[in-house]
């Protein structure tokens, strides 16, 4: 017992020289400035009293020095003391590094992801007439493109195409809205809106034009090359129908006193006659006037509107019929022309057009397919086919007068049809398609 007292008063006394020893040393740097001090490294204990050096040592300095001024020390290995705020200090900077790198990584994929979400919907913007599409056509192609690029590191539950079906008639009428700073003929000039009834624009330059995009109507052109004039063919009786090769010659063709005539009044009747269903929701709402007191196409059932209508010398009148019940009340007015095959189905959408005699002209609206059937069925009109942009050095400009009963085909995938005045009686006209030969 007595030994093994003796033996801890020698351990007490070898801890208490060696904390004098680090003391004075840490002192005598602290006040030279050198504050990035290290503790010496303490002399190997001997091996019989290296657990109750180290216990005793770790007491004593505890005791005096605290755990917030100089962090206790660990005895690592039995060779060497390290402090654990060294360890804390290097932990924190290696998170520290870590945390920025992810952080940089991660921007530059997100901004990889922007760019590439930019460069897809700039192409899209740019030219969007050259291309053939409508903005909302080419806007979800981009979207496609966009969510093959993310498909790899997507979930299979977000799908951008999806997310985005129940925005889609907003974000169309906001990239139009954006479009429409792309789209001029020349810069200090207004958007050119050129013609009525059409969704699209035609024919007009790009600010940034697509070097990789080749037209293929410059293809096409071969249709109108060499035209010079419209053919009229002359019969000496009216067949039931003509072939299709007439049609596949691509000239424009006008048949004299072929159609039905229909005036005002017969025109007044039908639209009375079927006002309950004219004023449906939702069949009737393609109407354009120039009139203030003609705002609907029921109006034209009303005898005192078509008495003013008739004195109006600039009365201009576009009612677009797209539903099956309103384009049969056209049908009986202007029925379908025995000219065209049978098997040549005609386009539900038709266009009834009224003007007067001094109505300005305007552009005849484009169908989704290129064959146009006009019908002249009251007053009388000048036709102008001019050849469309990509067309104009390989084709000529042609004019036709028109007057009641007169029908012509024209393929508007090369030409461009307006509409003039003749200063005569107010005509009276539709406009149909022809889906397919």
């Amino acid at each position: 017992m007595k030994k093994m007292n003796t033996l801890r008063n020698s351990e007490h006394d070898s801890v208490d020289l060696l904390l004098k020893d680090i003391f004075a040393w840490a002192d005598c740097n602290i006040s030279n400035g050198n504050s990035n001090y290290k503790l010496p490294r303490p002399r190997r204990p001997r091996p019989r009293h290296s657990q109750l050096f180290v216990e005793t040592f770790l007491k004593k300095m505890t005791h005096h020095l605290g755990q917030h001024s100089i962090p206790a020390l660990d005895y690592m290995n039995g060779n060497e003391f390290n402090t654990k705020i060294e360890k804390k200090s290097l932990n924190s900077i290696t998170s520290v590094k870590c945390f920025f790198f992810a952080t940089f990584i991660w921007t530059i994929v997100l901004l990889l992801l922007c760019l590439c979400f930019v460069i897809v919907v700039s192409l899209s913007l740019i030219c969007v007439i050259q291309t053939g599409y409508e903005e909302k056509e080419s806007f979800f192609l981009s979207v496609q493109v966009l969510n093959y690029i993310l498909r790899p590191i997507t979930s299979k539950e977000f799908n951008i195409s999806s997310h985005l079906m129940n925005l889609n008639s907003y974000l169309m009428r906001l990239f139009r809205l954006i479009s429409l700073n792309f789209k001029f003929n020349k810069w200090m000039e207004p958007y050119p809106l050129r013609g009525l009834d059409d969704r699209v624009p035609r024919n007009i330059m790009c600010a940034v034009s697509n070097p990789l995009y080749v037209s293929f109507l410059e293809y096409m052109c071969t249709m109108c090359d060499g035209i010079e004039y419209i053919l009229t063919p002359k019969f000496g009786t009216k067949p039931q129908a003509l072939s299709q090769d007439l049609f596949i010659t691509d000239w424009p063709v006008i048949f004299r006193g072929w159609a039905n005539k229909v005036s005002l009044q017969e025109l007044r009747v039908s639209i009375a006659e079927n006002s309950k269903i004219l004023q449906l929701e939702g069949f009737a709402t393609n109407f354009i006037s120039s009139l203030e007191y003609l705002t609907k196409i029921e109006h034209l059932g009303n005898e005192k509107v078509i008495f003013r209508l008739q004195a109006d010398e600039f009365t201009h009148v576009i009612w677009t019929s797209e539903h099956y019940r309103t384009s049969y009340i056209l049908r009986k007015l202007f029925p379908r022309p025995q000219l065209i095959p049978q098997d040549t189905p005609v386009s539900l959408r038709s266009i009834l057009l009224v003007n007067g005699q001094s109505a300005p002209s305007f552009r005849m609206p484009v169908g989704r397919k290129g064959l146009m059937l006009y019908t002249q069925s009251s007053g009388s009109r000048y036709l102008v086919l001019k050849p469309k942009e990509h067309c104009i050095t390989a084709c000529q400009t042609l004019t036709a007068r028109l007057t009641a009963g007169d029908i012509m085909l024209v393929n508007q995938t090369v030409w461009e049809v307006f509409s003039f005045s003749s200063g005569t009686l107010t005509s009276i006209s539709l406009v149909r398609y022809l889906d397919e030969l």
